[in-house]
């Protein structure tokens, strides 16, 4: 049979609070929910404190994903760089640059082209480029042929005189 409630038929049952006092909790930090009340909804910016086994599980992963981030970075795909200025080189691609130089100086003789072209480098002078590049290629068996025209452009950069006044 049909439990005895007070006022009309299909009221509603009479209100019963979700926790007796003596069972209620007191917080004593914002920081945790109460016990008693799992379903309360924390604010952003208040966070729960974490267990230990939590904040080392955190930290595990957080090395991880930094470690994946740097092989991806390093290994899988790395910063390509593309049409970089000649001072930027490695030493082994400037020694080609000015190698280069070089071999387009023994074909037109152009020594403020060879100039401008070993001002790219840097601010030095362009015969001490030719000069760290002569010493290099005898310590690393460059042919001779390569010695030659390297020597040749060394001369040419060491007697050349920039104009006065440069054509605009």
């Amino acid at each position: 049979m049909l439990a005895h409630c007070p006022g009309r038929p299909g009221a509603a049952k009479p209100f019963e609070p979700r926790q007796d006092r003596k069972i209620a909790t007191v917080r004593k930090s914002l920081r945790v929910p109460p016990v008693a009340c799992p379903d309360i909804h924390i604010p952003l910016g208040i966070i729960p404190l974490m267990s230990s086994s939590k904040i080392i599980t955190l930290i595990i992963a957080l090395a991880i994903g930094a470690g994946l981030g740097l092989f991806y970075g390093w290994a899988i795909a790395p910063v390509e760089y593309t049409d970089v200025t000649p001072d930027l080189l490695r030493q082994d691609y400037r020694i080609d640059f000015v190698l280069m130089t070089a071999e387009a100086y023994q074909n037109d003789f152009d020594a403020p082209a060879a100039a401008r072209r070993l001002a790219l480098l840097g601010s030095e002078p362009p015969a001490a480029f030719v000069t760290s590049t002569l010493e290099y290629a005898s310590a690393n068996n460059f042919t001779p042929e390569e010695m030659r025209v390297l020597q040749a452009l060394l001369t040419a950069m060491q007697t050349y005189q920039p104009d006065e006044n440069p054509a605009p």
